[in-house]
């Protein structure tokens, strides 16, 4: 049912009309390039420092079957994959990478290429001379050119087999191409266990970062932080049984499905289902069959039609950074402020602005529950920024919007507000709306300066770039900076509704 069609790559086409629940294909779990099976890595992750870390883990299997040759079970795989790697920012040279100058991903990939070049020379090079143990197999090709490319891989192509594989290259799998689209809700699917409050803070579409929030997040207002957004693939689902190793976000934990809840859209895609974003297909273990992966449809695909995957719900700076392209319209694009304190200094003054940040932060530590979570978003947005995100419209995140509206708060409403015990005071800052900032001109132009700090970042200085550079590679640089700085200017025009109204 399935067919190949050339289109600058390739994509894999309907021959006939697929159903849902249709199968694609069955994959041995076998024939997975995972840690486990690459025993001569897998018994020496512990001795060079590994054994904590899936990811590079990973990448040192991947760079121990390259450069064994034909001598890896995976060598015609492997052949068939780029070879120079994929084409993604870690692996530009630095006249294309600075086409991302002002970009989080611009200083991502910078750190991560000198953390990746440290984790060669200390852990994986070592690792490698041990396992090989012919050090002329390694040759001219032993460098860290190739555990780069190998990194370019597990990036790009890697999906969670189960608890024991974890991490794996799965030939047939990573042939699809993505298409923008919502990832199932685990909560409305899946057996919850714990956090049952944090579905509140989704369901008004204040920002993801709230909802996983980090409870041992410490604050240091002379300091800024920036995290560091995780790696996932395909979604990965079990039908007709518990599945011991499939990733959920926050802490929800997969239950048993029944065929008619897999069936049901309203329940996979709940209250945020938007049609014609609806996931296409899943990898996962079907039935009792724990040898084999299965790629199934979640919904019907006529014939002559592509068949999509959908890598995750990812902005078009993390499809460049992971994938090596950008989407011209995404719903998922996201911008991170800079830290909102710098903004309230210049708008209310330094002394306002931290010893208020300061009050933020004693609470943050000592309350639990809903004024806890009040306290440590808004202290969180102004220590270390913010995230607009374009799905939900661009409205800033309720962290930042309490930080900004506390900081407006003239002294004698601020004095009444911190009088009151702080459980009652973070519920009096919880109630506070969008429509409340907007009509605080201080606490709007707090926001409105730290969307534009972030604007000039992310704007290039006139006159093109270098004619020598890629031509590829200049287009999806200019076209991440555009979806973002109309995100920007988005969030702006926002902010700025009342006073239009006005």
């Amino acid at each position: 049912g399935l067919g190949t069609e050339g289109c600058g790559g390739m994509r894999l086409m309907a021959k006939r009309n697929l159903k849902q629940m249709d199968g694609l294909g069955k994959i041995p779990k076998s024939a997975c390039l995972s840690v486990p099976n690459v025993p001569e890595v897998h018994e020496m992750l512990s001795e060079f420092g590994l054994d904590e870390d899936e990811d590079l883990a990973l990448a040192a299997a991947v760079t121990h079957e390259i450069l064994l040759g034909k001598e890896s079970k995976w060598h015609l795989y492997l052949t068939s994959l780029p070879e120079e790697g994929e084409d993604i920012p870690l692996l530009w040279d630095d006249d294309e990478l600075r086409l991302l100058e002002g970009t989080d991903t611009f200083s991502n990939v910078s750190m991560d290429r000198k953390r990746y070049l440290h984790y060669w020379e200390t852990n994986v090079k070592p690792l490698l001379l041990n396992a090989l143990k012919i050090r002329a197999k390694l040759s001219k090709h032993f460098g860290p050119e190739v555990f780069f490319r190998a990194i370019s891989f597990t990036l790009s192509r890697a999906f969670f087999v189960d608890e024991y594989h974890g991490e794996a290259l799965v030939p047939l799998a990573d042939i699809f191409n993505h298409k923008c689209s919502y990832k199932p809700l685990e909560f409305d699917v899946w057996d919850r266990d714990d956090n049952e409050d944090s579905d509140d803070e989704a369901e008004d579409g204040t920002g993801a970062e709230e909802v996983e929030e980090d409870e041992n997040h410490e604050f240091d207002i002379d300091k800024e932080t920036d995290l560091e957004p995780a790696h996932r693939s395909m979604f990965h689902i079990t039908l007709g049984g518990q599945d011991r190793g499939s990733r959920t976000r926050g802490s929800h934990r997969l239950g048993k499905l029944s065929d008619g809840a897999l069936l049901s859209p309203e329940l996979f895609f709940g209250r945020k289902r938007l049609e014609g974003y609806e996931m296409a297909m899943a990898l996962g273990n079907f039935g009792n069959d724990n040898s084999h992966l299965s790629v199934v449809l979640l919904q019907d695909v006529p014939m002559g039609k592509e068949v999509f995957n959908t890598y995750g719900e990812y902005g078009n700076a993390h499809l460049l950074t992971n994938y090596g392209f950008t989407l011209e319209h995404n719903i998922f694009n996201e911008v991170r402020l800079p830290p909102l304190l710098k903004s309230a200094e210049v708008v209310v003054g330094s002394r306002v602005a931290r010893y208020r940040m300061r009050w933020l932060c004693c609470i943050a530590q000592d309350e639990s529950g809903t004024p806890g979570k009040v306290a440590r978003s808004s202290a969180k947005a102004a220590d270390s920024g913010a995230i607009i995100q374009a799905r939900f419209q661009a409205k800033c995140p309720e962290g930042a919007l309490k930080f900004a509206y506390l900081c407006a708060l003239q002294s004698k409403e601020f004095d009444d507000l911190s009088s009151k015990p702080n459980r009652e005071a973070m519920t009096s800052l919880h109630g506070i709306s969008e429509s409340e900032v907007r009509e605080s001109f201080a606490a709007s132009e707090i926001l409105i300066h730290s969307i534009r700090l972030r604007l000039q970042q992310i704007r290039r200085p006139e006159g093109g770039e270098p004619a020598l550079l890629d031509p590829v590679k200049v287009r999806e640089a200019r076209q991440m900076r555009t979806t973002e700085e109309e995100l920007l200017v988005s969030a702006i025009e926002r902010l700025n509704l009342k006073k239009r109204k006005r």
